[in-house]
């Protein structure tokens, strides 16, 4: 079968990655303390709402937009099964790429 003019979703690890494990992995692999406390999304859209406000004025980047809250709170479960059949994809451990991705923001100044 030709996989010429087919699409496909090129996604992370096999299976959805549910915030509380999320939370466990950077906890473990950062060695902080994991998140008790959440912001209820519309909580978290007005306070966007407020920094893209200020952001305006000051010519600063926003900390978090709406967009951003709006993608955050979007179901983000994509399947990439055809192209792991068709393609040979395959992904990396979600706590690898977690691990990576905390070593990047210590080396880049991002966090302490």
């Amino acid at each position: 079968m030709s996989k010429t003019n087919k699409m496909y979703l090129v996604t992370g690890a096999a299976g959805f990655l549910g915030s509380t494990v999320c939370r466990k992995l950077v906890s473990e692999e950062s060695g902080c303390k994991q998140m008790k406390f959440f912001l209820p999304i519309s909580v978290a859209n007005l306070i966007a709402g407020v920094l893209e406000k200020k952001a305006k004025k000051t010519g600063e980047k926003p900390l978090m937009t709406t967009f951003s809250v709006y993608n955050l709170a979007r179901n983000n479960r994509f399947d990439s099964s055809k192209a792991s059949k068709d393609l040979g994809y395959t992904t990396r451990p979600y706590r690898e790429t977690i691990r990576d991705e905390i070593r990047w923001l210590k080396e880049t100044g991002k966090i302490a």
